[in-house]
């Protein structure tokens, strides 16, 4: 019995100092925690750092892509290819409603945009996906004008051995490495090559998606913004990989709410691009998606024929 007793409190102990470890690094910076004083983060930020890109570049862009990291591979020399004007991909890790406007106001601050791409996923109207505290802890936030924020006080990124492996990467980066850079030129992401055989499924679970209203609002509220500037909007409803579309589809409920999210953009934009259907099946192949939730730029090549070069492919639908 006093084995369990101490071996319980070990256990706790050990927790709250890993823990305690973690936070004090604050290796994804969500919580601006910096205990040490370093001065770089293991993981590249990706809000602060396109965000200074567009505040010191002096490219003119006529084009901006706006998504999560699920957009990271719409590269911008491709559509910059077909329609002959300069293109910056401002898409940035797991975002919400919230991160669009934000963007936007941005944007219509500093330039003169023709067109916006909204690569939105499927999660981004979820009432139970949360806005990522980065946001709140970058220099978008002060493009929400004054929007009442909330800090999210638990973030199951932290309870992971990556993010002790990440903590151990800021101390390894700050005291002896080299910093390196994911984001190129147009906030284009690196260049990869995709070592797989196979399309690993990927965050296919969906257990208490609800369609929130607020996130509705926001969305009209962009639209209304651009509209008044006569920016032309082409929203995408970002690619599944057929076995994780199937994952939806195949819950009756799921399937249902993945119809609604449909109609809710269909209902609000005039522009709305389908890659989250079956047409999908001849695409979910390595070439085509890191993993279930990411294309590679092939895709995107193949999606950006669609839609400004009328391309002939069985990828993708206007709604």
């Amino acid at each position: 019995m006093d084995f369990l007793k101490r071996f319980f409190i070990y256990c706790i102990l050990l927790f709250l100092i890993i823990s305690a470890f973690i936070l004090s690094i604050d290796p994804y910076d969500k919580y601006g925690i910096n205990v040490f004083g370093f001065k770089h983060k293991a993981v590249m930020q990706s809000r602060d750092y396109k965000f200074q890109m567009l505040e010191t570049s002096d490219i003119d862009y006529k084009g901006f892509i706006l998504g999560s990291s699920a957009a990271h591979r719409f590269h911008t020399e491709d559509i910059k290819e077909i329609l002959k004007v300069d293109v910056f991909n401002y898409s940035v890790q797991h975002t919400t409603t919230d991160d669009y406007k934000a963007q936007v106001n941005h944007l219509l601050e500093r330039y003169n945009p023709k067109f916006i791409i909204l690569n939105i996923d499927f999660t981004a109207l979820d009432e139970s996906f949360d806005t990522d505290n980065r946001l709140y802890n970058s220099s978008l936030k002060k493009y929400l004008f004054n929007q009442k924020t909330e800090t999210h006080y638990f973030d199951s990124d932290y309870l992971s051995l990556r993010a002790i492996a990440d903590s151990f990467n800021v101390i390894g980066v700050n005291l002896w490495g080299k910093v390196t850079h994911k984001y190129l030129e147009n906030g284009n992401y690196i260049n990869e090559i995709n070592k797989t055989n196979r399309v690993n499924l990927k965050q296919s679970s969906y257990p208490h998606y609800k369609i929130s209203k607020k996130r509705v609002s926001d969305l009209l509220g962009i639209k209304k913004r651009l509209t008044e500037r006569n920016i032309d909007i082409y929203v995408l409803i970002s690619p599944l990989s057929i076995e994780h579309l199937r994952k939806i589809l195949d819950n009756p409920n799921l399937s249902k709410i993945h119809n609604q999210f449909k109609q809710e953009l269909s209902s609000i934009f005039p522009n709305v691009w389908d890659f989250e259907n079956l047409g999908i099946s001849d695409y979910s192949t390595p070439q085509y998606f890191i993993d279930s939730t990411h294309p590679t730029r092939s895709l995107f090549k193949v999606i950006s024929k669609k839609i400004f070069d009328h391309s002939s492919t069985n990828l993708g639908t206007r709604l």
